[in-house]
């Protein structure tokens, strides 16, 4: 069945996208430090630029940590499982399998059980039962 598969490339790509978040709020956070704070009034008047110094520390920060190298692989891993991803909700629409089908109208069309059940010429029980299989596999 091409829909469990499909499952695991799903989750695949949720891992990674998950990854390359994280990666990018790292380096976020180190960006953010570089920038000026905010204005207070009530204080003495200090220079409100970024430091050479700010931005030397980011630079290193982000070099030793290798953040760019890491997210340029994370960027071409998560390009590739899209495509691996695309291709495999291709091959789970063109199946003929009966369990691919109501997967696909359920899960990726949004279809409801009533409607599945038309489409397919089923009864509306035997389309819940196929459905709870679907999700107990899940």
């Amino acid at each position: 069945m091409v829909y469990l598969e499909y499952e695991r490339l799903k989750a695949k790509y949720r891992r990674i996208q998950e990854q390359y978040d994280e990666v990018l709020t790292e380096h976020e956070r180190l960006f953010t430090k570089t920038l000026p704070k905010a204005i207070t009034y009530d204080k003495d008047c200090v220079q409100s630029s970024p430091s050479a110094d700010m931005m030397v520390n980011y630079v290193i920060s982000e070099e030793e940590k290798g953040i760019d190298e890491q997210m340029r692989k994370l960027k071409r891993i998560l390009r590739e499982r899209r495509r691996l991803l695309f291709a495999k909700e291709e091959e789970l629409r063109m199946s003929k399998n009966k369990y691919d089908v109501i997967y696909t109208l359920k899960f990726l069309d949004g279809f409801g059980v009533n409607k599945i059940a038309i489409t397919l010429n089923y009864s509306v029980p035997q389309v819940y039962r196929m459905v709870k299989n679907i999700k107990k596999r899940l």
